[in-house]
Order: structure tokens, then sequence, then C-alpha cells
């Protein structure tokens, strides 16, 4: 790619998915190092693939300045995005209901009347905590996770889709709907695949939720 801007003049890059927009960008940001070529801002060379020696870290920041860019999604910031910063942010905004749930049912069961039997037979608070209250507090947190998981997977896709989840090259299924709209008339299926394969997997999981809580609740099981 050769080009050249001058001053006041906009360029618009566009292109399709994977066509190298964000790449283009991190090397005239310096946010990436070019393999080869040469960039010259102002008729100053801030890299040549000839001379490394050139791009000077002082100079790059000031030059950095007199770029204006309008991103696309914030796949030009890779650390922002991916499966594990995904998986660390959804875990994080879930914590607060596991808690709240495991107090519940703590709260509940120290005031059955199992609890008090084995007080009574002279068991420890540890032992009663290891062997009654934490097993049949389980159970909610159980079905809590199953049901969460397709709440997980709707907010993974729904932030893979604006460009804030995981990126290509790594398969997911909000990355695919997010590509292939482009492609919508010409190519449906593209996104109709990953589309009901979310559908099906919330409905799964959702389906699976609702039966251990059938299972594990004693209430329902009378």
């Amino acid at each position: 790619i050769s080009f050249s801007l001058e001053k006041g003049r906009v360029l618009s890059l566009i292109g399709s998915s994977g066509s190298g927009k964000t790449t283009l960008l991190r090397c005239l940001n310096f946010l990436e190092r070019p393999d080869g070529g040469v960039i010259r801002v102002n008729g100053e060379t801030l890299f040549d693939a000839n001379n490394p020696a050139t791009m000077q870290e002082s100079e790059i920041r000031r030059k950095r300045l007199h770029f204006g860019l309008v991103f696309q999604s914030f796949n030009l910031f890779p650390q922002y995005t991916g499966l594990q910063n995904v998986m660390i942010a959804i875990g994080i905004s879930s914590v607060p209901a596991y808690c709240r749930i495991m107090r519940a049912s703590l709260l509940s069961l120290k005031d059955q009347e199992f609890v008090d039997a084995s007080r009574a037979a002279g068991a420890s608070d540890p032992y009663i905590i290891l062997n009654h209250i934490l097993p049949n507090s389980l159970a909610p947190l159980i079905v809590q996770a199953t049901l969460k998981i397709g709440g997980a997977i709707l907010s993974c896709a729904s932030m893979s889709f604006i460009g804030l989840g995981i990126v290509p090259p790594t398969p997911e299924w909000g990355a695919m709907l997010s590509t292939g709209r482009d492609f919508l008339r010409d190519a449906p299926h593209l996104t109709a695949f990953p589309g009901m394969a979310i559908m099906f997997a919330v409905f799964a999981m959702n389906l699976m939720g609702d039966g251990l809580r059938d299972a594990l609740d004693p209430k329902l099981k009378n």
C-alpha cells in the first residue's frame, strides 16, 4: 500500500473484515512494527525497514498528535479483547449474584433442625459447616450456575458482535454474526447458522438448569 495525505485532507479506508484496515492503522500509529516499507510524516522519516534506527520513541509520540483516526472497533487495541478478558469480565460481573445466593442459603440452613440436632450431639462448628451446611448449600449454586451459562453465552456473543469480545482468528458466534451481516443478502447462512447455534445453546442450558432445579430442590420433590 502506498498513499500520501496533505494537511487537512481525510482518507477513508473501506473494506470488509479481515482486509487489513486495523493492521494498517496500528502501523500508522506505531502500535505495531511494520515488516517493511517506509513511514514519513511531514517529510520526516519515522520508520524505514532498511534503517530501524530512524524510529525514535520520543518523535513517534510527538507525531501521533498529527493523526485523527476514527476506529471501526476496539480490535485496534487487542489488550482489551480476547477470550481471557471476556471470561474475566463476565466472571467478575456474576460474583455478586452468587454471593447473595450463598449468603441466603447459609442463613436459612443454620436455623434448620438437623443443624440443631448435630450441635446437640456434640458436633463442633467446623464439622457442622463442612458436613451439613456446605453440602446442602451447593444445590442452589449449581442451579444458578447452569442457568447463568445461557446468559454468559449471550453476553460473550454480544460483546464479540460489537468488537469488544473475542476477535478473529478465534471462532466465536457473535463475531461470525458481525462479519456475516455484511453479506446478509447474498449469503444469509453466514448469520443464520451462528444465530441458531446461540439460540439452541442458550435454550439447552436453560432446560438443563430447570431440570437440575427440579431434581435438587427439596421443596419441588415434595
